[in-house]
């Protein structure tokens, strides 16, 4: 709809661009001129002159230009009035401050925090774009947002391609729940887990022996691997977990347990089908999430602000790190280890809930 094309002329492009491409004698912008992709192939100084044309620029002048950093700067800190806050949570959800590639639960409750102390923040918006992660961490989340909410600040939660099992967890706590058609949601459902290497150790020929005073001495031990009553435990430990998630959904949804149950135990739906499922509210975008959330709160007028917490000196130091090995290896094997390194990164770290019990979505991708 916005180059002006039918479908079948978008579907042609893609599936026969070989023959596009060979048409413009293998010049990639030449094709995707033809076909309508861009309106323009330009170089930098001819970008440059239509720029000056669009600002009235005198030719050989500089056009009037600002960065984008300095920009948002003065923006941010001259906000006055009536403000809508977000929050973005992206990531795994864990226990701990917040750090890159993670929803740290202690970091999310401060953020929060702070929303519901700022007399300047009339309505909060979540983006919720995560896998889930620990139960107690998601439960300490969803808390925190319920607060700000008996605060009398409405929240809005808008969420991004993913918010399942511990993201929908977090997000039940909102008064609206807003989705994409193709978010992946629901996944309600719980499960525990516990590595070990009992098997792995024999092989090689590692062995070992101790004195315990009873069967739940060392059950935790990665290398003496799973016993009986440490099994029925966890088992036990799931089943509640579930029922509280059960609860927590019910409770935000309007909906009895038996039927959030219904739609749970794990299943996971679009954002168009948890519409239907009454899991959410409405399809719409965050600019449509902070339209809601000001009109919850009566703002004919309103700035927004986008709360984050400051990175750690190690996290700097990541993030200078990947940058640094930018341009240093081929593209295509930087894209592979990156992005190989951050989805192991991310499914470890995710695993680190002190009661061994999760609500993550294991379908959903980046952690596989």
């Amino acid at each position: 709809a916005n180059r002006d094309m039918t479908t079948a002329a978008v579907r042609d492009y893609a599936d026969r661009y070989h023959e596009h491409l060979a048409a413009a004698d293998d010049d990639a912008a030449a094709a995707a001129l033809t076909g309508g992709l861009v309106d323009a192939v330009s170089t930098d100084a001819e970008l440059g002159a239509l720029l000056r044309d669009l600002t009235d620029t005198p030719d050989g002048a500089l056009y009037r230009q600002i960065a984008a950093e300095d920009y948002v700067a003065p923006r941010r800190s001259a906000l006055s009035g009536d403000v809508v806050a977000v929050i973005t949570a992206t990531g795994p959800i864990v226990s701990g401050e917040q750090s890159m590639g993670f929803i740290g639960a202690d970091g999310m409750a401060k953020l929060l925090r702070r929303v519901r102390s700022d007399d300047a923040v009339k309505a909060l918006v979540l983006r919720v774009d995560s896998p889930g992660g620990g139960v107690m961490a998601s439960s300490r989340i969803h808390q925190q947002v319920a607060r700000v909410r008996r605060a009398g600040k409405p929240v809005v939660v808008s969420m991004g391609a993913t918010a399942a099992s511990g993201g929908y967890w977090i997000s039940t706590g909102a008064d609206r729940i807003l989705a994409a058609p193709t978010t992946i949601t629901g996944s309600i459902g719980v499960f525990a887990l516990l590595p070990t290497f009992e098997d792995s150790l024999r092989a090689v020929g590692v062995t070992w022996d101790g004195v315990a005073t009873g069967p739940f001495a060392g059950a935790l031990d990665p290398t003496a691997g799973l016993t009986a009553p440490m099994a029925q435990a966890l088992q036990l430990g799931v089943d509640h977990a579930y029922r509280r998630f059960l609860e927590t959904v019910g409770e935000g949804r309007g909906m009895s347990s038996e039927a959030v149950d219904a739609v749970g135990q794990g299943r996971i739906w679009t954002g168009a089908q948890a519409l239907e499922l009454g899991l959410i509210d409405a399809l719409g975008s965050l600019e449509d999430a902070i339209a809601l959330a000001a009109e919850l709160a009566g703002l004919p007028e309103f700035g927004v602000r986008h709360m984050a917490e400051d990175l750690s000196m190690r996290e700097r130091f990541l993030r200078t790190l990947l940058e640094q090995l930018d341009g240093h290896l081929p593209t295509t094997l930087q894209a592979r280890l990156g992005t190989r390194f951050i989805n192991d990164f991310r499914a470890f770290g995710a695993l680190s809930d002190p009661k061994r019990v999760y609500a993550l979505c294991e379908d959903c991708q980046g952690l596989r």
